[in-house]
């Protein structure tokens, strides 16, 4: 028999659900990684961030300015732990779970600012997440103005100026709206933009099992979103979950869109032609 997900051991994710802003983002992540490794040790992830932040802290005490703070995040982490980011990284699932980032020394933008942002405040250092369109970012304010790093490329410091010029380069997104979307988040919705990278990754590799572990989380984070309901109805059908399909598609149709009705009704149709030769 097929068990609905629980979120019994996740006390963070719990956290999340109920929109509690006092969720630690390492413990809500690695509660991701789980549900691949249920083995995951979360206490060495813990336990590499507290002896990086230890590492950091000596010079963040020498640091004559904001930018030679940011500075020690990268030369740390980067350059003596050699954690940075690797385009390969993006096709590889393991690569948003800290542990394995830890591991590999690779990560995704996203992942690997979660380690900065777990280091500075193990180190006492008010980083800020800077939730960038298409690359995740980390921020410090200064008397100067907003500094940003990005771990994916070893720490690199720009300035704002610096940093909307980049940004509106790679994605022709105005500026001022960039700034409004690099203004830091809450935990759950960095852990809305981590499950959304995971399940397109497992949808176009169709490893639908994990998938559907993942759009539960989604649906549960989300459970508003009629976007989020009917990905989960779909994910189950394609997991072989054809009852729990059935179920959760019909209840999407009244609330479906018209250029969305004829396929929750296909789906629904292949839902109940599934039950009945399983059955």
């Amino acid at each position: 028999m097929d068990v609905e997900p629980s979120y019994v051991e996740d006390l963070e994710f719990t956290k999340l659900i109920a929109r509690r802003p006092d969720a630690c983002l390492t413990t809500a992540a690695l509660e991701l990684s789980r549900d691949v490794n249920p083995q995951v040790d979360f206490d060495a992830v813990h336990q590499w961030i507290a002896c990086v932040a230890d590492s950091v802290r000596g010079e963040v005490a020498r640091a004559a300015s904001e930018w030679e703070v940011m500075h020690a995040f990268g030369q740390c982490i980067a350059e003596e732990h050699g954690v940075f980011g690797d385009l390969n990284a993006y096709e590889q699932a393991e690569s948003s779970f800290l542990d394995r980032v830890i591991e590999t020394k690779r990560g995704i933008p996203i992942s690997l600012a979660l380690l900065y942002l777990g280091v500075a405040r193990a180190a006492g250092v008010d980083l800020k997440d800077a939730p960038a369109p298409e690359h995740f970012m980390v921020q410090l304010q200064s008397n100067e103005g907003t500094i940003y790093a990005d771990p994916f490329d070893h720490g690199r410091l720009m300035e704002e100026d610096e940093c909307l010029s980049w940004m509106f380069a790679r994605t022709q997104i105005p500026r001022p709206a960039i700034l409004r979307l690099m203004r830091p988040g809450d935990p759950r919705n960095i852990i809305i933009r981590m499950l959304n990278n995971l399940k397109y990754l497992y949808i176009r590799h169709a490893d639908w099992d994990l998938a559907w572990k993942v759009q539960h989380r989604l649906s549960q984070l989300q459970p508003a979103s009629y976007e989020q309901r009917r990905d989960l109805g779909v994910v189950a059908l394609r997991s072989h979950r054809p009852g729990k399909a059935f179920d959760i598609l019909k209840a999407c149709l009244p609330s479906a869109p018209k250029n969305d009705r004829e396929m929750l009704e296909g789906l629904i149709n292949e839902a109940n032609g599934n039950l009945v030769r399983w059955n």
